[in-house]
């Protein structure tokens, strides 16, 4: 239950053990003559299904059903379309250290807990590869600080640590070529912790979802994302030559296998500080009913005053090796934000 698991992170002022069931969220992407390339679909295919009846759709007679990993690049365990039966893919345990109960998720979901979680952030390394797509190790990923889910700090001061550079979300928009290799943009995309530069990942060839968008080699800027729906949006890009690029109605996370920030722009999350992800209440709440065998373990561990390296020695046991202890022992860095551009260092004339 929610609440308990609330009071027993209150009452004993510890982190507690979340075991859950992972899942998959699933997406229609339409099937027609000028996707069937990209997708490598039929439109007339056995594999074709109805198609969510929303406007877009109205002409499309084959959706192609592909699955995601249950969670998004902004450190959100997410549901997927509404309605959409949930699937199973696996489980994990993870350190539940905290709750929210305001913070608003991207799918509009209202509070959750906070997690400390063990997964990369980024994109999968070259060479990696998992048969099934709803695997971790098929996306992109990204976290988040404790300070952002509880609010504490803006979007900006939280791209200064947790950048999270190869989101969509995370990339500066232009409207044109002139626009884009514009001083004034590149310095307020700098302002804002944004990537403005980018470039094929791979040779096009990285994403499993679709194919044939980009060489390598090749450099971009973002242009605009516009909504399709069924959770789907279409994006364009901006060629070097100032040539227009849209791709075919995707996931818009889906764009983070296809393109990457250029090597200058590419700043790697601070380990330190981020790696924290959320799990809505409604999502738990939806897991639990889907799949059972959610529940959050207490570990009842008590450490004495003499049980650290930095105990102070009146208390230490003069027959224990405190040495075997030190290369284990890191100092948790915090950073403090000033304000909402937190490398600011002087008022600008």
């Amino acid at each position: 239950d929610i609440e308990d698991v609330k009071s027993a992170l209150l009452k004993t002022d510890r982190v507690l053990a979340l075991s859950m069931a992972l899942f998959a969220q699933n997406y229609l992407l339409p099937c027609t003559d000028a996707t069937k390339d990209y997708l490598q679909c039929e439109p007339m295919g056995s594999e074709c299904k109805a198609c969510p009846l929303e406007p877009n759709f109205a002409n499309v007679e084959c959706c192609i059903e592909q699955s995601r990993f249950g969670t998004n690049m902004k450190g959100e365990f997410s549901g997927g379309r509404p309605a959409e039966e949930m699937r199973p893919a696996g489980g994990h345990a993870v350190t539940l250290i905290g709750y929210s109960d305001t913070y608003t998720s991207s799918m509009g979901y209202v509070g959750g807990f906070i997690i400390k979680n063990s997964w990369w952030d980024g994109v999968p390394l070259p060479g990696m590869s998992c048969k099934d797509p709803t695997a971790p190790c098929a996306a992109g990923r990204g976290s988040h600080s404790i300070g952002w889910f509880m609010q504490n700090h803006s979007d900006i001061a939280e791209r200064d640590v947790c950048p999270n550079v190869h989101s969509p979300a995370s990339w500066y928009m232009c409207a044109d070529i002139d626009a884009c290799k514009a001083e004034g943009t590149a310095i307020s995309a700098r302002a804002v912790r944004k990537v403005l530069r980018l470039e094929c990942l791979g040779n096009g060839d990285r994403s499993p979802y679709v194919h044939g968008i980009c060489q390598a080699g090749e450099k971009f800027f973002f242009k605009s994302a516009v909504a399709y729906g069924g959770g789907l949006s279409v994006a364009c890009m901006i060629r070097e030559d100032g040539s227009e690029l849209c791709l075919p109605p995707l996931w818009l996370e889906d764009l983070a296998l296809i393109f990457a920030p250029v090597s200058e722009e590419d700043k790697p999350n601070d380990p330190d500080i981020c790696g924290y992800y959320i799990v809505p209440y409604a999502v738990f709440r939806s897991v639990g009913a889907a799949f059972g065998n959610t529940h959050a373990t207490d570990l009842d561990i008590k450490w004495t005053k003499s049980s650290y390296v930095r105990s102070p020695k009146e208390v230490r046991h003069s027959d224990k090796a405190y040495d075997l202890l030190k290369p284990d022992l890191f100092e948790q860095r915090v950073v403090d934000f000033p304000g909402p551009f937190p490398s600011l260092k002087k008022v600008l004339d």
